[in-house]
């Protein structure tokens, strides 16, 4: 299958069914998005939909988006071998982030894990959420400040989490969302400023904790599987607290093209600190260790909606496997 002429035809397709002209289309994804589409004219346009060139894969999916089509249908429809490899920097980058967490980082994961574990989604109150999780917030010192203002001014505030849990109902790992981050911005002088239209777009994701690279990327597939099924047409950013690890860090700049935001050092100077890093949600889809897991993510999700859809995800031992290790 040709990835160029999916895009092509799925732009043509997009235009007629919503009766835009070149121009009316370029207009449209101006007013959604300048900063990504300021440059873009009706004769770029017309080669894109003619299939003569094409946007980089992370724009397809923001036209896609911003011309009503489907998007979910649009990753699982096409073939992304094209997109599925890595040059050997970032394949450096990446083998460099695997050795880190699996044999000598163990700053951020809870312990060994012998069994095989299940992902659940779960919505905690601010209460329910400290009473699981605050001893770990507590270890990171960094962070002190922030979550001594949240707990002082916020405590209405709730969370989406990814559990990661194994037969036993210990838990291994967990990513968590924040979902009131209009005020935590409204109520932190810890944070950043931003915009109202900004937070509209955006999301606050916590530390993830994590025992393996493995349990790490499925984590991530999840959470954007469930993205992209339930929240595409809201949120476009992801802002998320990352430790100052180099490994992890050259993963987020180099591999998801994130940018450091804001610095929190170790207050005790013995402990890692942290930084807020700002992601293009959609440039974390469009990576290669990611998009073809993605699909076999989405395809689990859509299935058990389907069925009684209750936020578990299949088993560790019936989950698509994270291809990282094998493209390497």
């Amino acid at each position: 299958m040709d990835g160029l002429m999916d895009f092509s035809e799925i732009l043509y397709g997009l235009c007629v069914e919503n009766n835009l002209s070149n121009n009316e289309a370029v207009r449209l994804l101006h007013n959604h998005n300048h900063n990504e589409f300021c440059k873009l004219d009706s004769v770029t346009f017309s080669r894109w939909k003619c299939g003569y060139s094409k946007p980089a894969f992370y724009k397809q999916l923001y036209v896609v988006k911003y011309l009503g089509g489907s998007f979910y249908k649009f990753i699982l429809e096409n073939d992304f071998d094209c997109q599925s490899k890595l040059c050997m920097r970032r394949q450096t980058i990446v083998r460099g982030f695997i050795r880190s967490v699996d044999f000598s980082m163990n700053a951020f994961s809870y312990g060994q894990c012998f069994n095989e574990y299940d992902l659940e989604i779960s919505k905690h109150s601010f209460a329910e959420h400290q009473e699981i999780f605050g001893r770990f917030y507590r270890n990171i010192d960094a962070l002190e400040d922030f979550k001594d203002e949240i707990y002082k001014k916020c405590k209405n505030i709730s969370y989406e989490v990814i559990i990661v849990k194994d037969k036993d109902n210990i838990i291994l790992g967990h990513l968590v969302r924040n979902i009131n981050l209009e005020k935590v911005v409204r109520n932190q002088k810890y944070f950043i400023d931003l915009h109202k239209d900004k937070i509209k777009k955006s999301v606050l994701i916590n530390l993830a904790y994590y025992q393996t690279s493995k349990i790490f990327f499925e984590i991530i597939v999840y959470a954007i599987a469930n993205y992209v099924l339930d929240c595409i047409n809201d949120k476009e950013v992801a802002y998320v607290f990352v430790p100052s690890l180099k490994p992890i860090l050259r993963l987020c700049e180099s591999i998801f093209e994130a940018k450091v935001i804001k610095c929190y050092p170790s207050k005790s100077g013995n402990t890692v600190g942290v930084y807020l890093m700002e992601f293009d949600i959609m440039k974390i889809i469009a990576s290669p260790i990611i998009i073809k897991e993605l699909q076999k993510s989405i395809k689990c999700v859509l299935s058990r909606k389907k069925v009684d859809y209750n936020g578990r995800f299949l088993s560790n031992s019936e989950s698509p496997e994270i291809i990282v290790k094998e493209t390497l």
